[in-house]
């Protein structure tokens, strides 16, 4: 998978504020990565809203920027207005999370880190790291492994994702 070449545009794309276009956008990213990882996502119907509230607080940094919530078997992400600035962060985070059948915040670290490797040129990319780093008191040692031995091998990302679907969906993980 040559992730530059996916999410070549993303950044650009992404400053749309059309619902209909967001959509969009991500409903391919979804497919690329389907393709990448041989694979269907777990979630499969998914819709991306803008929401236009100012704020929105959450209590994990991976889930910064969106409201979720289901309505007749589709997940809503509500993008909030103030993070919309790191839409290709959120969509391509959200886009990991579709592949996810149960997440846990050592998959999070990871996909996060791995969304930081994949979209490092963009221009927001300092403030997205400062942001997701202000949750955690010693940030260098929590996402700093990832970065430095994880995020960057395409190889590693696959076997993460094919490994994750096969653990027991009943099975307690952390």
């Amino acid at each position: 998978m040559d992730i530059d070449q996916i999410f070549a545009n993303l950044e650009f794309l992404s400053k749309s504020e059309d619902s209909e276009k967001i959509n969009t956008l991500f409903h391919n990213i979804v497919v690329s990565l389907s393709n990448f990882l041989k694979f269907t996502p777990v979630h499969k119907n998914i819709r991306i809203y803008l929401n236009n509230k100012k704020t929105g607080t959450s209590d994990s940094p991976f889930d910064i920027g969106v409201i979720r919530g289901n309505q007749e078997e589709i997940i809503q992400i509500e993008i909030v207005q103030e993070y919309v600035k790191f839409l290709p962060f959120i969509l391509l985070r959200e886009a990991y999370y579709a592949f996810l059948p149960k997440r846990t915040k050592s998959v999070d670290v990871a996909i996060n880190s791995i969304v930081e490797k994949n979209l490092e040129s963009l221009t927001q990319i300092d403030n997205w790291r400062l942001m997701i780093r202000t949750f955690f008191i010693d940030n260098t040692k929590i996402l700093g492994a990832f970065e430095r031995h994880f995020a960057d091998n395409e190889v590693t990302i696959f076997f993460l994702f094919n490994y994750i679907r096969k653990i027991p969906r009943n099975k307690k993980n952390s």
